[in-house]
């Protein structure tokens, strides 16, 4: 869940009504258990609550609750977001992330290893879901390809694993 960004949240949130005091930020939390239903509960939830702007959702279905703000025109930020489809702005012109696509991960990592000239490297990466497999394959597919080496590889759970 989301939870663990709370506190990352808080900071921004003084930080701006330190420099911006005529803006009122209270930041109101809904666990979607990252979940397609709980995101849509959660949007409910806060679009009822008068949300000017969502933080949100986690992964596990963002495209809906992201839809349905398009729909009311409010700002919604996912942190955590891999669906491809969000990134068409015809149909979510109010959603932004700070994550890329998983289909991104590869491409930014081959660009660091071109551009370090490195040819060997050690991979470590969370267990954490088969999005970490797929993006870590997709990954070791791009490098093998142009030669590169994966000279080591190792995996690890976090407290958040599925």
């Amino acid at each position: 869940d989301g939870m663990h960004i709370c506190g990352t949240a808080q900071t921004a949130i003084r930080d701006i009504q330190a420099n911006f005091s005529n803006l009122n930020i209270t930041l109101e939390l809904y666990n979607t258990n990252g979940t397609e239903l709980g995101g849509i509960r959660g949007f409910h939830k806060m679009w009822r609550s008068g949300a000017q702007a969502i933080l949100g959702p986690d992964s596990g279905g963002c495209s809906i609750p992201a839809r349905m703000a398009a729909a009311e025109n409010i700002p919604i930020l996912s942190y955590n977001c891999e669906e491809t489809v969000v990134s068409n702005k015809k149909l979510y012109p109010t959603f932004a992330r700070t994550a890329p696509e998983d289909t991104h991960f590869a491409e930014s990592l081959m660009a660091v290893l071109i551009n370090f000239n490195w040819t060997n490297v050690s991979v470590i990466y969370p267990l954490n879901s088969e999005r970490d497999v797929s993006i870590y394959n997709e990954f070791k597919s791009r490098i093998e390809n142009q030669g590169f080496t994966i000279a080591f590889t190792e995996t690890y759970k976090t407290p958040w694993s599925d």
